[in-house]
């Protein structure tokens, strides 16, 4: 069982980056993730994905209409410049 998630994300020209030595604008960043869904029930779906540098977990709670997304750096995958401080979470209404 897998999920796919996928985020469109507008970047403002103040979050300009550099590329082989010029400035430009990345105007729409998309990122397409493929989860593996861990639970199933009534109550909640669990999916997870292991990144080579960060663990990511979506949790739908199916009767409150919520669901909320983290991640976190880790070193688990041989990545030594991770950093288990650096961490997010989305939650979505």
């Amino acid at each position: 069982m897998t999920c796919k998630e996928i985020i469109a994300e507008l970047v403002a020209p103040e979050e300009m980056f550099y590329k082989k030595g010029t400035l430009e604008a990345k105007k729409l960043f998309i990122d397409e993730t493929d989860y593996k869904i861990v639970d199933w029930s009534d109550e909640i779906i669990l999916a997870k994905y292991a990144a080579p540098v960060a663990d990511f977990e979506i949790r739908i709670f199916i009767k409150a209409g919520l669901a909320i997304r983290n991640w976190r750096e880790t070193k688990a995958r041989g990545n030594q410049t991770a950093d288990p401080n650096i961490y997010a979470e989305w939650i979505l209404e």
